[in-house]
């Protein structure tokens, strides 16, 4: 419901300020429920579709905003040492913890040594592209004026202009942004009918697909406030519910996996 807010007030506050938030809300689960109905590979052919397109689009800004770089921007390095950069960091890492996700999706897949790896390389070239980005804008803007922008990637497209041709970007980047968005809440909101279905001993997931998106509805409306709110809990208390979530769990699973493969070893070594 988090994300689902996330996304709505994106809207909200980059393109539609007159349109009540509510609307977006409703479209984006409207949007995951349907794909989640029509199962994984639908899922994954339309990431499989937007992924690129974001990646050249950013690709693109970072381009078009060399010649206003300033390099002078990203000093000093560490003046006040790592505890600061490690404490901004923790927010961030919820976002990067995220990709524990796809293990839901082994199951379904026929090669999942390959989908291991991939996965691997998915989170390593995402992490370099985030830091990219943000070294981008940190060069372009300042660190000061960075840290005041409510989103800081939408801001960047708005001052690009290519030989007074190519203006006004953002509404292609908020364009893409949303989609992008959309297909984020479509695999949790998959992923957790998947959990309920398991939970609940039921053998197809579908019939929970309209209670749960009313919940994520319901949730994402009364959660928050404003966006202020919305900023103040990402920045400050999210990664208190996610890290457990998101780390403990996977290394549980993990040292779950190892005890039992040392003990079918061990049967092994005994019957043979």
């Amino acid at each position: 419901s988090t994300i689902l807010r996330e996304a709505g007030e994106l809207m909200t506050t980059g393109v539609m300020r007159e349109t009540p938030l509510v609307v977006f809300l409703a479209m984006i689960i409207f949007l995951a429920a349907l794909a989640s109905y029509w199962g994984v590979e639908v899922i994954a052919r339309s990431s499989e579709v937007i992924l690129p397109v974001i990646i050249i689009f950013l690709i693109t800004i970072w381009a078009l905003s060399v010649p206003n770089l300033d390099l002078a921007n990203l000093k000093p390095v560490l003046a006040d040492g790592w505890i600061p950069v490690i404490r901004a960091s923790l927010p961030s890492i919820v976002f990067r913890g995220e990709l524990f996700m796809l293990i839901f999706f082994l199951p379904q897949l026929r090669d999942k040594v390959k989908a291991n790896r991939i996965s691997q390389w998915a989170g390593q070239i995402i992490g370099l592209l985030l830091t990219i980005n943000v070294v981008t804008q940190i060069a372009f803007f300042g660190a000061v004026e960075v840290g005041r922008m409510v989103i800081p990637t939408m801001t960047h497209a708005e001052s690009i202009e290519f030989f007074g041709v190519l203006e006004r970007v953002e509404i292609i980047l908020i364009a893409f942004w949303i989609t992008g968005i959309t297909m984020k809440v479509t695999i949790f909101f998959y992923v957790n009918l998947l959990l309920l279905a398991q939970l609940f001993g039921l053998k197809n997931y579908r019939s929970l697909i309209l209670p749960t998106a009313l919940l994520y509805f319901v949730f994402s409306v009364v959660q928050f406030e404003n966006s202020l709110d919305l900023r103040n809990f990402i920045a400050n208390y999210f990664f208190l519910f996610s890290l457990p979530v998101e780390f403990l769990i996977p290394l549980m699973l993990l040292i779950i996996a190892l005890i039992r493969k040392k003990e079918e070893n061990s049967i092994e070594k005994e019957t043979g």
